[in-house]
């Protein structure tokens, strides 16, 4: 993914664990659409999939946009998935 410098990545939604903080499975995270793709931003405990890496305080990663829409459609309300991904909503 190339970086866009005139573009900063849009929040699409925020989700998170629905268990206590000091759970080791606990996360909170952010679907972002950037400039040419999707970023999930998160952090966590260290079962879960948002454990930051030895010396970081979370994780980034690149999605395509299936990826995306399959994290939004699990973890956002429908107007939210409806909002960014209305055009592959539309082909189901």
């Amino acid at each position: 993914m190339t970086a866009d410098p005139t573009f900063a990545p849009q929040l699409i939604g925020k989700a998170r664990a629905d268990l206590p903080h000091e759970d080791p499975g606990w996360w909170a995270a952010g679907l972002y659409r950037s400039g040419d793709g999707y970023l999930l931003a998160g952090a966590g405990g260290p079962d879960s999939e948002f454990a930051p890496a030895p010396g970081e305080k979370g994780c980034i990663r690149e999605l395509d946009e299936t990826e995306a829409y399959n994290w939004a459609a699990s973890h956002l309300t429908i107007d939210q998935v409806e909002e960014f991904f209305d055009h592959l909503t539309q082909e189901i």
